[in-house]
């Protein structure tokens, strides 16, 4: 059986996390899978909620084929889009699970899941291989019970764009406190974002991260989002590149007690 030390006694992180499945993955092959599972979940047990535990596909897959996966119970995020893609051969395993497998997936013993992501990551490549849950359905998604989600991730090209039915749908998880919006269109629709603004799910938030606007975030607009309550309201405040006055307006939050995070570029 592989030795323990090095997946296990790493530092919690998302690198720490993917060397921890490759060992299950070894310790599976081994015949040993369920005393790694077992000794794997004490020790993140201990980890922050904040570094995503994200299930595998290879995990989904063997979910979606109705195979018992004892893994599935250390995961505590779930990837809807398709940023798994990217992993070490994740376009060679890449797969749209259908509604059967879907449900499969949604009966699966995971740990608590704290953490929805619905990305897309590979953009405009010439082989984008889709999403694991098509759009529609990861919307529909989001309107089921999750309990102990505190964070949703929402990126990529062409899904910030269709803001509003992702906020619409996610106004119902009231234990949600921390919401990432990460652009990926040439524009921003102004409309829909003062409806995000006014949204309940946006008034429980309490970590907003907003990436990927620099070229986008004008003076007007970053006026718009600063006067909305909803962001007076806030802990904090996470945001990418953009101009020194954008970057100005931003820092009045500070006087309604909001931590601002940003990139001043000149």
């Amino acid at each position: 059986m592989p030795e323990l030390e090095t997946p296990l006694d790493a530092a919690p992180s998302p690198e720490a996390w993917w060397a921890i499945v490759a060992w299950l993955a070894q310790s599976r092959a081994a015949g040993a899978l369920g005393g790694a599972v077992k000794e794997a979940k004490a020790r993140v047990a201990g980890w922050p909620e904040s570094v995503p535990r994200v299930c595998p596909l290879a995990w989904l897959r063997r979910l979606a084929d109705g195979e018992e996966v004892a893994e599935a119970s250390l995961v505590n995020t779930l990837e809807l889009g398709n940023a798994l893609a990217l992993a070490p051969g994740g376009f060679d395993d890449f797969f749209t699970l259908d509604p059967a497998e879907l449900g499969a997936i949604l009966e699966a013993p995971f740990g608590p899941i704290t953490t929805l992501s619905y990305s897309d990551e590979v953009g405009c490549h010439p082989l984008h291989p889709g999403f694991v849950v098509e759009m529609e359905d990861a919307q529909t998604l989001l309107r089921r019970p999750w309990p102990a989600l505190k964070w949703f991730r929402l990126s990529g090209w062409g899904l910030t764009e269709t803001l509003l039915p992702w906020i619409e749908a996610a106004a119902g998880m009231t234990s949600l406190r921390r919401l990432s919006l990460g652009q990926g269109g040439w524009e921003v629709d102004e409309d829909a974002l003062r409806r995000v603004l006014a949204s309940p799910l946006l008034g429980r938030t309490t970590h907003l991260e907003l990436v990927g606007y620099d070229g986008l975030m004008t003076p007007p607009l970053a006026r718009q989002i600063v006067a909305a309550p909803s962001i007076r309201g806030l802990t904090e405040i996470h945001l990418g590149e953009m101009s020194r006055e954008c970057a100005v307006i931003f820092g009045t939050l500070a006087q309604d007690g909001v931590r601002v995070e940003v990139d001043v570029v000149d």
